[in-house]
């Protein structure tokens, strides 16, 4: 509901049009989209048997799972600049 209200804040304080908000957009919310269907496809199998706890765990670590597969798949140069980003931070913190 509120997505149209964000493109319009954020044409007018970027200067972007909103078809470059929405090329930007498109990618994280279609790697959430498949992540929730296939959530809801397999919470079946994942509410089955197991404990709150264990199926907390299970439904956490398949949608990241799902959601960094699809987000790789869909925008695969923002994936590299971002862990290019995040090396080059641990490199400068002496970390890597």
């Amino acid at each position: 509901l509120t997505g149209p209200l964000f493109v319009v804040a954020a044409h007018r304080m970027l200067g972007m049009s909103g078809w470059e908000l929405s090329k930007m957009i498109a990618p994280p919310a279609l790697a959430v989209a498949i992540m929730v269907g296939v959530l809801m496809a397999a919470s079946q199998e994942l509410t089955a048997t197991a404990s709150a706890a264990i199926q907390l765990g299970l439904t956490v670590g398949l949608g990241a799972i799902v959601y960094i597969a699809a987000i790789c798949l869909l925008d695969a140069p923002s994936v590299r600049r971002f862990a290019d980003f995040i090396l080059a931070g641990a490199v400068r913190k002496g970390l890597r």
